[in-house]
This record gives structure tokens, C-alpha cells and sequence, in this order.
């Protein structure tokens, strides 16, 4: 694949830097990389392990630009929450109560 200066690339036959922005923060968000390195992320900077896989590169980028969208709330995950009563869900009153000790 060939390296363009800007933007995304087709992730067949280019990619750019929010590719590569999109495949740090997947690889870096994964929970078998955080446990792999922890001893090392504690003292060091985060290393990012690059592949030479082109398939495995386009898989990565894409979980990590959906991930971009979910934590920039551009884009809204399955809601797996719910509230048992029925209404509006909207906050009416809020007050603040001091613990009893």
C-alpha cells in the first residue's frame, strides 16, 4: 500500500494518517495489548506493534475509527441499558442528602 499525506486513505491500495491514527488507538484500546504490556506501559511509552498484513491492517483501522466515533459520541453502539418504568427518562429534581453517620 502507498502512503498519502492527508486524510484517509482506500485501505486497498492507500492509507494515511487517520489510518494509522485509527489503528494506534484500536491497538492501543485492546484489552489483550493493555494486559500483554502492562509491566511495560507503567514505565515506558507505549510501543505499537505494526503488521505487514494488509487484511489484518484494514480490520484494525476499522475498529479503531468506530471506536474514535463511539468515544466522540459521532456515533451511538447498541443500547444495552433500559429503565423499568415507563416516561421520558428526564431528570425533574435533584437534590444532594448528607450521608448519616
Amino acid at each position: 500500500m502507498k502512503f498519502i499525506s492527508d486524510g484517509k486513505g482506500d485501505r486497498k491500495k492507500t492509507f494515511g494518517p487517520e489510518d494509522i491514527f485509527n489503528y494506534m488507538y484500536a491497538v492501543f484500546h485492546s484489552p489483550t495489548y493493555r494486559s500483554r504490556y502492562a509491566e511495560f506501559l507503567k514505565m515506558d511509552f507505549p510501543r505499537l506493534p505494526l503488521t505487514s498484513n494488509p487484511e489484518l491492517l484494514r480490520k484494525i483501522c476499522a475498529l479503531g475509527e468506530e471506536l474514535v466515533l463511539l468515544h466522540l459520541m459521532e456515533k451511538q453502539g447498541k443500547k444495552i441499558t433500559g429503565y423499568p418504568i415507563t416516561g421520558d427518562s428526564a431528570v425533574e429534581n435533584v437534590r444532594y442528602t448528607e450521608p448519616q453517620l
